[in-house]
């Protein structure tokens, strides 16, 4: 249904009444508002002194100071962590250092090394006593310290305590094993267990020590490769430089022995061994100086307690050597008399060394009886009885070494060699070739023997054979002095004067030591007619033997072919009171005794030396002169006669 307009109407919003105007403001005059701005900027400046004079918080009032603190904390934590992390760091260094100083304190094997390098080891273990590694250098240290330098027993009980820790062979065998050894406990068992350790697992120490166990064996080529070995590792290790050393030494490899012993020296300045190594080479190149008694002296500077035990006896021969080398005899006598006095367990060893120092001064006579002495307290040892046979040799009593002297000990070559050259000075071919042969090794015989062959032939007739084959020996350029001379002897009997010299100084040179160069080299030159250059060197001679007969019965004809017959007469006498069996000693003597107008002492000392050499035709003749200057036609008739029977059958004595 639709609605109307009206009910339309009804819907719509009724109308609502217009508001009523609020009343007007009542007016404030200027004066009321400039009031009321005063009141509220009071208030104002009332609140804001109320809050600037209250306290502040307290975080608020002391925040740069937090702050700051707060940084420092940061800072110095920080400085702590790096602090424990560089100590952590440099004691590891300073560990690492002290421990590889011990172990060079230990290769260089001093007493002032081996005590710095236990000071090391024990800085080491104060801050780490667990460390394996210094504990088994530590057992090292002790057992070398005691075992070499004498020093208490608590150092080998703190060693042995050491090794009981069965770890340390594992992982330390070099040191651990070497301290084991220089204990001494069980060597055999010890030596079989250095011996079996693997190479890959070897030290130096192991190496060295296997040489040495080795070498003591005899087995020198499985030796030296030990010792080689060792060195390429450690090439400053001593005592293995010094082992090598002395086995080339004791071999005659002088060059190869100095340069071991001078790497030693140079590895450590105070090492007793090196010292003595290098006095012992310049001995035997016969180049001694005074540079070796200072190093000898400097080694010994520190005091008895620095020397090796092992080295006392050779630190005090080889001093006294180069003493005697330098002139100083008498203070070597005394040195090594004081030696046997203060050790009397190796009084042999000192009688000896006496022995040879006498020997070094050409007081071979002073000799004999210290070298019987040495050689009655070990009558089977081989060097003492080279010794002895050295000192007959010297005194001219080859009968003597034939009679004494019995090849012995371990290795008996030497004293056959001696032997035969005391059978050849004889004249006895027969021995001495025997006693060469008992030399030979395969098809080789030493050098030395090959001089004895050689001068036999020259004696039975064949000199061509005997000049070739002392030839050969000569032309080496490390010919033995003992080549030279028998070939410039036998130069100077064919009248090749150059030849002989030449050779003769090649001896001297290649031995300065020794006299018979120097003789030979004089009786030359007597034959060239320089007569006063061959009486220096004959004098020479005597200074290197002073009871060497062949020089100084050559001086005494020397003197005698001078006119000088009491000067002949005066050395003549001493060479037969040397050796009163000497032919050519007797025959002089009784020429200058003829020249001095004394026939019946001629006449008794001509008469011997037809008796000590039937065969000598000049020993007759001159006896044949005497007899008839004592009036003894008849005699001297006779003796004429046989000299010139044997002249004419060419039988001559070896010259002199």
């Amino acid at each position: 249904m639709q609605r109307s307009a009206v009910d339309l109407l009804g819907d719509l919003p009724q109308p609502v009444a217009a508001p009523s105007r609020p009343p007007s403001p009542a007016r404030v005059s200027e004066a009321q508002a400039s009031a009321v701005a005063r009141a509220y900027e009071k208030e104002l400046r009332e609140r804001y002194q109320e809050e600037h004079d209250a306290p502040l918080p307290w975080f608020r009032r002391h925040w740069l100071g937090l702050t700051l603190a707060a940084i420092a904390v940061v800072a110095a934590l920080a400085a702590v962590g790096l602090y424990a992390l560089y100590r952590r760091y440099t004691t590891q260094e300073h560990r690492r250092e002290f421990l590889e100083r011990a172990q060079q304190g230990l290769l260089q094997d001093t007493r002032a090394s081996v005590e710095g390098a236990a000071h090391q080891l024990q800085e080491v273990l104060e801050v780490d006593p667990e460390n394996a590694r210094a504990i088994a250098l530590d057992a090292q240290a002790a057992a070398t310290l005691w075992r070499e330098y004498d020093a208490p027993e608590s150092l080998r009980d703190a060693a042995r305590a050491a090794l009981a820790d069965r770890t340390l062979f594992a992982s330390f065998p070099d040191a651990v094993w070497t301290a084991k050894y220089l204990l001494g406990d069980d060597p055999p068992a010890v030596a079989a267990k250095i011996l079996a350790i693997v190479p890959a697992r070897a030290g130096p120490w192991i190496d060295y020590l296997a040489g040495k166990i080795l070498l003591g064996r005899g087995e020198t080529s499985g030796a030296l490769a030990r010792f080689e070995t060792s060195l390429k590792r450690a090439p400053t290790l001593v005592p293995a430089l010094l082992a090598a050393g002395d086995y080339y030494l004791g071999a005659g490899d002088l060059d190869h022995a100095a340069a071991l012993f001078g790497t030693a020296h140079a590895a450590a300045v105070q090492s007793v061994g090196a010292a003595v190594g290098l006095a012992e080479v310049h001995l035997a190149q016969g180049r001694t100086s005074k540079d070796d008694l200072d190093a000898l002296a400097a080694v010994e500077a520190p005091g008895a307690a620095a020397i090796p035990a092992a080295w006392r006896l050779r630190l005090d021969v080889a001093s006294a050597r180069v003493l005697a080398a330098l002139g100083r005899g008498g203070v070597a006598i005394d040195r090594l008399e004081a030696g046997a006095a203060n050790h009397p367990a190796d009084a042999a060893a000192y009688e000896e060394a006496i022995a040879e120092v006498d020997m070094a001064s050409g007081r071979y006579a002073a000799a004999l009886q210290p070298a019987r002495e040495a050689l009655a307290k070990a009558p089977d040892d081989g060097k003492l009885l080279a010794r002895y046979a050295h000192v007959l040799l010297g005194l001219s009593r080859p009968r003597d070494v034939l009679d004494h002297v019995r090849a012995t000990g371990a290795d008996p070559r030497p004293i056959h060699l001696l032997r035969a050259v005391a059978a050849e000075t004889l004249g006895d071919c027969a021995t001495a070739k025997r006693e060469v042969d008992a030399t030979r090794k395969g098809d080789r015989i030493p050098a030395r023997g090959a001089v004895v062959v050689a001068l036999c032939d020259a004696r039975e007739g064949r000199t061509r054979q005997a000049r070739a084959a002392l030839q050969q020996l000569a032309g080496s350029t490390r010919a033995s002095a003992a080549a030279l001379v028998a070939l410039g002897g036998i130069e100077l009997d064919a009248g090749d004067l150059t030849g002989a010299e030449k050779d003769a100084r090649r001896a001297a040179g290649a031995d300065p030591a020794a006299w018979e160069p120097r003789c030979l080299l004089g009786r030359v030159l007597l034959a060239r007619g320089k007569i006063a250059d061959g009486q220096r060197e004959l004098e020479a001679a005597l200074k290197l033997d002073e009871d060497h007969v062949e020089a100084r019965t050559a001086l005494g004809l020397s003197f005698l072919a001078q006119g000088q017959s009491t000067a002949a007469a005066s050395q003549l006498t001493a060479a037969v009171k040397a050796s009163p069996e000497d032919e050519a000693a007797n025959l002089g003597l009784a020429r200058a005794l003829l020249a001095e107008g004394q026939i019946g002492a001629a006449f008794r000392y001509g008469t011997r030396a037809t008796q000590l050499s039937p065969g000598d035709a000049e020993a007759h003749r001159w006896l044949a002169r005497i007899a008839g200057q004592a009036g003894q036609r008849k005699l001297a008739r006779q003796e004429a006669r046989t000299a010139a029977r044997l002249a004419g059958g060419r039988h001559h004595r070896r010259a002199r």
